[in-house]
């Protein structure tokens, strides 16, 4: 009886562990899912930008909202800035201008375009 017990014990603790392998397995293969989906990892946002692979030449106005909800995603979008101007403005553009907006209006970086090599 004993012997019974514990056999019944190991196979009830066989069966949770299959059953949390089974349960991370598909938590595995969704989760491979929606980075498929959302390409997430495809090279050409891991080095390009997710805003384009061309600008106009001149007088490009770069917008970004300052607000608590984007303030989530800061990083992600100086990231994005960033790889635009130096992938993307630096290499075909002549002028260009970053502007934030936000409920109590838009600021821009300077008046007027600026030349990228000013």
């Amino acid at each position: 009886e004993k012997k019974e017990k514990k056999e019944n014990k190991r196979q009830t603790v066989l069966n949770q562990i299959a059953t949390l392998s089974d349960n991370m397995s598909e938590e595995l293969k969704s989760s491979h899912r929606f980075v498929d989906k959302q390409q997430l990892f495809d090279k050409r946002y891991m080095i390009g930008t997710k805003l384009g692979e061309t600008a106009p030449r001149n007088n490009v106005l770069i917008v970004v909202e300052a607000s608590e909800r984007q303030a989530l995603y800061i990083d992600e979008t100086k990231d994005e800035v960033q790889k635009l101007l130096n992938n993307i403005i630096n290499e075909t553009g002549e002028t260009f201008n970053i502007a934030t907006f936000s409920s109590s209006g838009v600021t821009t970086w300077c008046p007027t375009y600026q030349n990228k090599d000013d």
